[in-house]
């Protein structure tokens, strides 16, 4: 029974995590990170900074604040740009 608790608490926890994902790739959300590295964890969208000493504190923060989270990296590619 706890695992089922368990299971369906994570199961949420990826439904949140795909929304944040589909919306980093059309809607409001796609315009204010074009072209940047971000991290989602804790259901919230980081972006990662370009200086390298700026993105390990970031990390180490969230690593701090989320230690049983696992951090998801993507890239939203700007509005033209095709992937392939």
């Amino acid at each position: 029974m706890v695992f089922d608790t368990i299971w369906v608490a994570m199961m949420k926890e990826n439904k949140k995590k795909e929304k944040l994902i589909d919306s980093l790739y059309a809607g409001e959300l796609a315009k204010k990170y074009r072209g940047k590295h971000v991290v989602i964890v804790g259901n919230k969208i980081h972006p990662i900074p370009y200086d390298e000493e700026k993105a390990d504190k970031l990390f180490e923060r969230l690593e701090k604040k989320f230690p049983q989270e696992t951090p998801t990296l993507l890239f939203v590619p700007k509005e033209d740009s095709y992937i392939l």
